[in-house]
């Protein structure tokens, strides 16, 4: 019997020092980062650059995996399955904080497979955004007080676009629709490269776009810049309004992007894997690459990410409640 007890202290001892030893030499194989968005998009874009520079500091492949569906919940779903070991990692989106509102508030067909915020482990934000406002060419607009007054005429007759109810473009729209009394025909895409896609090929009239590629699309007649979403106009298209400054003050919709792991994953590697990004994104030629693609750098304590994922859903729940006692 004591033989046995020895053998059984000894097994777990070494168990436990092979675990300690496994997790200080994390990372000892690839990385996958799964991006709950089809490719083209500014999450995806953003998760390629990232992935890039956190590869050759961490010495191993940081493999993005594109899990695109239902609201970005089928991606989401698979990494709180994952082993939290530190090898699977979740690109989110306040499309997060957003469908964990909409859970909160039953306004989903049905309930979330996960707990967005007990089944995951923040590492950190990477970067703040705001959204174009995009026009087809065929809509012949050039204004939101120009696509207001369509609206207007025929309720519904105007086409919006956005990567569903959880995403940050179809609360711009709603929040439009509320400050401007009008209604577009909502128009549901899988991500937001699908949506200015459709709206490049005059499928659709409007949609929502990171500024960067929005700013392409216009340069290269593809489509129309006409406002951005954010309190302040964007450096890098000076020349665009902001909604609020276009007859709506106080509008407002700002977008985030960042990492988070599977609750468990071990506090060491997550500290490590926030030291690691925030020297990324502290990088100027990195920086400069963001920003030309609409996004601005910017890194966060591990604490700081996991209060901006509450919060924001916080304040879209307050939303949700309102526009449902409409």
């Amino acid at each position: 019997m004591r033989m046995h007890k020895k053998f059984l202290v000894g097994t777990a001892l070494a168990l436990a020092a092979s675990l300690a030893s496994a997790e200080g030499a994390w990372p000892i194989k690839p990385i996958k980062l799964v991006v709950p968005f089809p490719p083209g998009g500014g999450g995806d874009i953003t998760a390629r650059v990232v992935a890039t520079e956190l590869s050759t500091r961490l010495n191993q492949s940081v493999v993005v995996e594109n899990k695109p569906g239902a609201g970005t919940t089928i991606g989401t779903q698979f990494v709180a399955k994952a082993e939290p070991d530190g090898y699977t990692l979740l690109m989110i989106t306040d499309f997060h904080s957003i469908n964990a509102a909409l859970n909160a508030e039953k306004l989903l067909p049905a309930p979330l497979p996960y707990d967005s915020f007990k089944d995951f482990a923040p590492v950190s934000r990477l970067v703040n955004l705001q959204i174009m406002l995009m026009a087809s060419n065929k809509l012949d607009v050039k204004t939101v007080a120009d696509i207001v007054n369509k609206a207007k005429a025929t309720p519904e007759s105007v086409s919006a676009a956005s990567p569903g109810q959880s995403s940050p473009h179809q609360v711009a729209f709603l929040q439009l629709e509320d400050m401007a009394g009008i209604k577009f025909l909502q128009v549901p895409y899988q991500g937001s490269g699908p949506a200015t896609l459709a709206v490049m090929g005059n499928q659709v009239d409007l949609a929502f776009a990171a500024t960067g590629p929005g700013m392409q699309m216009a340069q290269n007649n593809k489509a129309v810049a006409i406002a951005v979403s954010g309190p302040t106009r964007d450096p890098k298209a000076p020349n665009v309004p902001t909604i609020a400054e276009s007859g709506f003050p106080g509008f407002s919709v700002q977008s985030w992007m960042g990492i988070v792991a599977p609750a468990g994953t071990p506090a060491s590697v997550v500290q490590k894997l926030n030291t690691e990004l925030n020297l990324v994104l502290k990088d100027p030629q990195l920086a400069e690459k963001l920003l030309n693609g609409g996004m601005v750098a910017a890194p966060s304590t591990v604490d700081e990410f996991s209060s901006l994922i509450r919060k924001d859903a916080d304040k879209m729940a307050i939303l949700f409640r309102a526009k449902a006692k409409k």
